[in-house]
């Protein structure tokens, strides 16, 4: 390749300080996150079809986003490097990193204690950085070995003894635990480093000049760069911004639609899914416990907890009566 088509590691970080393309790639996921986000927040207000969001196209859409997300961190940490680690810049940005990932999990358990965020994305980048670190000053090869031993460890050493809580930010278990975001350690930070060694290849080798020279000229794309740049605290202001106005909106032309009822369906669901029931399924049968607990008026009784022996006797023949009619009413796919 010659020189004027690819620029060498110090040329491209004292030029640029920054490659504008990766920006625009990070604002891309970032959209396609809102597009998840919205879609889950409208399942969980009965908007869409409340199985949407836990069914399996949309989990691997979700998936796809947060493996773009975790290689570009390991790609930007070796831009990061490039004349040298500042381990003040680095403390900072993992400071902020796990000060973001903490009050995720704060506002999370307020807001839904029985499936709160407790090892999600910004967890996974917090530990993937410290991982990914020491690759810095390693071969490119043994970051991309090191990344393929950390994702197929799960597929290795799966256990049912490793399904105990304080073992679930590991992801040894045989069971997802309820949570609405979960990228456990093992197998999500090997996509860091599998970034960390794709750019630290690209850089031996010589980016092309295309990719490195790139301009976001158009709106558009000045709009997913600018995204991109700041994509840490719009992450952390999106969600309670989305909720907020579908929450208001609801309100206003829909008052009838109870957010408690929501909130229940939602856990319940993800509970139900996480069990390893089938999310078209799940969804009906959280459906058919919130009408039966409603017509036998032990609804807010449930909501409070304040059920007596005997109406959860009663609690557990609905739960058994709505699992069976779901299951018989839910053709095979």
């Amino acid at each position: 390749m010659s020189a004027s088509a690819s620029l060498d590691l110090s040329h491209v970080r004292l030029k640029h300080f920054r490659i504008e393309a990766l920006d625009v790639l990070r604002g891309c996921a970032l959209a396609a996150m809102f597009v998840y986000h919205l879609v889950w927040d409208f399942g969980y207000f009965g908007l869409v079809d409340r199985a949407l969001p836990t069914s399996d196209g949309f989990k691997f859409f979700g998936h796809c986003i947060a493996v773009t997300f975790l290689a570009l961190a390991g790609a930007g940490l070796v831009l990061s490097a490039q004349q040298g680690l500042r381990w003040s810049n680095w403390l900072k940005r993992l400071g902020m990193i796990g000060a973001a990932a903490a009050a995720v999990t704060i506002a999370t358990y307020r807001l839904f204690p029985d499936s709160f965020i407790f090892f999600g994305i910004l967890h996974c980048i917090a530990a993937a950085t410290i991982v990914a670190t020491p690759f810095l000053r390693l071969p490119a090869w043994l970051g991309l070995l090191a990344g393929a031993l950390i994702f197929a460890a799960p597929f290795a050493i799966s256990n049912a003894t490793f399904d105990q809580p304080i073992w679930w930010w590991a992801g040894f278990g045989t069971e997802q635990p309820p949570s609405n975001d979960w990228r456990p350690f093992f197998p999500w930070v090997a996509f860091t480093l599998f970034g960390l060694a794709a750019m630290k290849t690209g850089l031996a080798r010589g980016l092309p000049s295309w990719f490195t020279d790139w301009r976001a000229t158009r709106p558009a794309w000045r709009l997913l760069a600018l995204g991109g740049k700041h994509s840490l605290a719009i992450y952390l202001v999106h969600q309670p911004i989305f909720l907020a106005i579908i929450f208001v909106v609801v309100k206003l032309t829909a008052p009838d639609v109870d957010p408690e009822e929501a909130q229940f369906r939602t856990q319940c669901e993800a509970q139900c899914v996480a069990n390893g029931g089938d999310a078209l399924v799940c969804a009906k049968f959280c459906g058919c416990v919130v009408g039966e607990l409603q017509s036998a008026t032990l609804w807010r009784k449930v909501l409070v907890n304040a059920l007596s022996p005997m109406e959860r006797e009663r609690l557990d023949v609905i739960t058994r009566q709505c699992s069976r009619n779901a299951a018989e009413s839910t053709p095979l796919r």
